[in-house]
């Protein structure tokens, strides 16, 4: 079998496996949006691929069949996310709901009918919630991965709110607004520490200047800037999960990630300088944190990482810390934009009152009231103890009507539109 030949039969499998995975029932169209790109895709492959025959120069053919192969490596995974997308054990309750507030922010300037944004949420066997990001051929496309064991927990929701900041985070351009300030911070640190810099580089640098002048020097601190850089936009996405959700995306942080592993690695922040960050943001947006919040969260040390390495998260942080500022601005300004409303605490209590008496509340007009007033009802220590049947399952049963309650809110917007 040839090269050209086994490079026919792996694309035509991977289109029959779309095919077969378009036969199945999907609860919104999204997903199957998604599957005719792919298998448009491949089918422009395959034509390529069925132009060619031996005659064809072989480099010719070599590079059609890498780049076919290639291409296998990038989207089988997100068939296998697309058939997790179909699972029961999705919360599709929140789909909509989610779907509406994600168009909002990513196309604020756009009519409801013009958006074009399209969603997938999946539950996923990794623990960490997660979006596929700068996914080649499939733009305008969200795609949400939740941990399996929790997907169909809607007291999660806004932990969603932070994955849809990555995709906000390049849309909106945010990197741009922030890596001139983290250059800056980076020189002041390394200029600061220069001596410590030249040990661990050995590049014997006579000067600070010489960190912007020599080529070797300029390529270190391009690679503190990349650190910097992808701390910044995680940090952006807990800001925005912030603005979008208020205090329940602190609960529901907490509940994941409390108290750490242990382990911290360079290109994030640190999870106490995280959870630092939000608890600053919460009082500039006068939200109010859970009592002793950052002592919920132990410390992380970098392990299995050089001296220098550390050396760099430290130049890194310093940078992050520089723009932090800008990153409260921009999320604040980008959700003010989309015309987004921060819970009220008004609502959070009437919508909590109805759920304390286990029936949905009518009239809500945001997620971020209906997740904060779940959340609140949860630390109600005395919720529903006088009734036997739902006292031994209150978090169950909590769940289940806040996914009611979802519905409710997506009916009476459904009926709302013109």
């Amino acid at each position: 079998m040839t090269i050209l030949d086994s490079a026919k039969q792996r694309v035509r499998a991977f289109l029959d496996e779309v095919r077969r995975l378009a036969d199945l029932e999907f609860p919104y169209n999204d997903s199957k949006d998604a599957l005719a790109v792919l298998q448009a895709l491949f089918e422009r492959k395959l034509g390529r691929l069925e132009a060619l025959d031996e005659t064809n120069d072989p480099a010719v053919v070599s590079q059609e069949a890498s780049l076919a192969l290639r291409s296998l490596f990038v989207y089988l995974p997100l068939l296998g996310f697309v058939l997790r997308s179909t699972n029961v054990r999705n919360a599709f309750e929140v789909f909509r709901p989610f779907l509406r507030l994600a168009t909002q922010v990513l196309e604020p300037d756009q009519p409801l009918s013009a958006r074009t944004t399209r969603l997938l949420l999946s539950s996923e066997w990794e623990y960490s919630p997660f979006t596929y990001q700068s996914i080649p051929d499939l733009p305008g496309f969200v795609l949400i991965g939740i941990p399996a064991p929790e997907s169909a927990n809607p007291l999660l929701l806004p932990l969603a709110g932070h994955e849809l900041g990555h995709t906000v985070w390049v849309a909106k351009k945010v990197c741009d607004q922030v890596k001139v300030g983290m250059t800056e911070a980076i020189l002041t640190g390394l200029t600061a520490k220069f001596d410590e810099f030249n040990q661990y580089t050995r590049l014997s640098l006579s000067r600070p200047e010489d960190l912007v002048g020599n080529l070797f020097a300029l390529t270190e601190v391009k690679d503190i800037l990349e650190w910097a850089v992808r701390q910044g936009e995680e940090t952006f996405c807990d800001l925005l999960g912030l603005r979008l959700f208020g205090e329940a995306y602190l609960f529901a942080f907490a509940y994941l990630l409390a108290p750490g592993s242990g382990d911290r690695i360079p290109w994030y922040p640190s999870l106490t300088e995280r959870v630092g960050y939000l608890v600053q943001a919460a009082a500039d947006w006068h939200l109010t944190p859970p009592l002793d919040y950052e002592k919920l969260f132990g410390t992380e040390v970098l392990a299995g990482f050089t001296a220098y390495d550390s050396f760099k998260a430290s130049i890194a942080d310093q940078a992050l810390r520089a723009v932090f500022p800008v990153l409260v601005a921009q999320s604040k300004s980008i959700t003010e934009a989309a015309g987004v409303r921060i819970r009220l605490p008004s609502e959070v209590t009437r919508i909590g009152d109805r759920l304390a008496l286990g029936v949905p509340a009518e009239h809500c007009d945001c997620i971020a009231d209906i997740v904060n007033a779940a959340w609140a009802v949860t630390h109600a220590g005395d919720l529903w103890s006088d009734i036997a049947t739902m006292a031994g399952r209150k978090e169950e049963v909590l769940k289940e009507l806040v996914l009611k309650n979802l519905e409710v809110f997506e009916f009476e917007q459904l009926v709302k539109r013109p």
